[in-house]
């Protein structure tokens, strides 16, 4: 009988050290999983034969890669009422979430969680306003993002992004990286998971050194059951379109993988809330009055090269992956303008940042805060409207406050979870 091969459930763990397999395991949801990159080793076994006919192959490493791709929601079905941490092993204790942004720091290099306060009284100041003001922003830290409340029916929560923080100020100050559209007010504000762009991989440099992953598929058996060790993220892809849920597309390298037997996949619980589809979002472009384009999709690509460490102390070769690069891309349709062929003459660096999500809990946002057009912006027709497709890189940046680079100041690219 054949087997669905959409019916199956996915599985990851930390591991340390690498490669070797996890003690636990949680259940991460996949909007589909993609196995087709797996390889075996095969080595033509050439000698000096008595007749035109071939050989059987020697059999070398199992590995290779794989792609998941994951519809992005939040982590609180209700208004969040505290800070959010971070299951630092990945192992007993750990979540399918706790996993889930343990790839995205891996992908980013680094990972930071953080900042809540209730019974504040929040405010802004500047002219333009940069400035949020707050009874207490113990907790916060340069670099991260942070939400408040608009006081507005329509998109009641607003996400900016924090340049310097002054506890010392009454009431605190902390200067905001764009003018924001709705002012901060109301009673609290709130931080979240924020995956940053560091060189290298900091994340490994604690305890997760990599992942083991698990696909169980219909069939359970006769290799549609696989475990693969030594697995770290290679390539990740965003992709928000109006109407449309958020879907990631992360390619995993795989240091060694193989056949396993088990039972057939049990119903798994998934104590998160659903997707949010996208249709009131905030792309904002500049960091006073800044614009806010008219465009059905977003695409944003990290950049990841990440290489793998080959050698023979190891079941198939791989002995680790180096980040070798990460160069975040950000894509987009706007109706036409000519000052964005002045901006990209110019090389103007200006901040760019996407909001999508109803309420703390399930905002999803993301930041390159000096990004310049790398491409000339190409005149083109959509529906008969003309409009200029707009790529942004993520440049250097060094306009965050503060000294501690375990926090996300002063980097290229960020994306966070509120």
């Amino acid at each position: 009988m054949a087997d669905l091969a959409a019916v199956g459930a996915f599985y990851a763990g930390g591991e340390s050290p690498f490669g070797t397999a996890a003690s636990y395991m949680d259940h991460v949801r996949v909007a589909g999983v993609d196995l087709s990159g797996l390889e075996r080793v095969t080595i033509a076994n050439e000698f000096t034969r008595q007749g035109d006919y071939e050989t059987e192959r020697l059999l070398g490493g199992a590995k290779g890669s794989i792609v998941t791709r994951h519809r992005l929601h939040g982590y609180s079905s209700v208004l969040v009422s505290a800070a959010p941490s971070i299951t630092a092993a990945l192992g007993e204790g750990a979540t399918g979430w706790d996993q889930f942004i343990g790839f995205l720091g891996s992908a980013f290099g680094a990972l930071h969680a953080g900042g809540y306060a209730s019974s504040q009284t929040v405010g802004a100041s500047g002219t333009p306003t940069d400035t949020l003001t707050s009874t207490s922003l113990v907790g916060f830290v340069e670099g991260q993002p942070v939400c408040w409340a608009t006081g507005t029916t329509r998109r009641a929560y607003e996400v900016g992004w924090l340049k310097s923080i002054d506890t010392g100020a009454t009431p605190d100050e902390a200067e905001l990286l764009q003018q924001p559209k709705h002012d901060p007010q109301g009673v609290k504000v709130w931080g979240g998971y924020t995956a940053f762009v560091r060189d290298g991989a900091p994340y490994h440099e604690n305890e997760v050194k990599s992942w083991t992953l698990r696909w169980v598929g219909a069939g359970a058996e006769g290799g549609d059951y696989v475990t693969m060790y030594g697995c770290q993220p290679t390539g990740l892809k965003l992709t928000l379109g109006v109407n449309q849920v958020p879907i990631l597309e992360i390619t995993w390298g795989v240091a060694h993988w193989e056949y396993d037997t088990g039972s057939a996949p049990t119903v798994e619980a998934w104590n998160y809330p659903e997707p949010e589809p996208c249709i009131d979002w905030q792309i904002a472009i500049g960091a006073s009055s800044p614009i806010y384009p008219v465009t059905k999709e977003v695409v944003f690509d990290l950049g990841l090269t990440r290489v793998p460490l080959e050698g023979g102390h190891s079941a198939s070769g791989v002995e680790g992956w180096m980040a070798t690069m990460r160069r975040p891309k950000l894509t987009l349709t706007a109706l036409w303008d000519s000052a964005w062929t002045m901006d990209f003459a110019a090389q103007t660096a200006r901040p760019v940042t996407v909001q999508i999500g109803t309420q703390p809990g399930r905002i999803i946002a993301l930041c390159m805060p000096a990004a310049r057009l790398v491409s000339l912006p190409k005149r083109g027709d959509r529906d008969g409207i003309t409009v200029a497709d707009l790529e942004f890189e993520a440049q250097l940046y060094t306009g965050d406050s503060g000294s501690d680079d375990l926090n996300p100041r002063d980097s290229l690219c960020r994306i966070a979870f509120l």
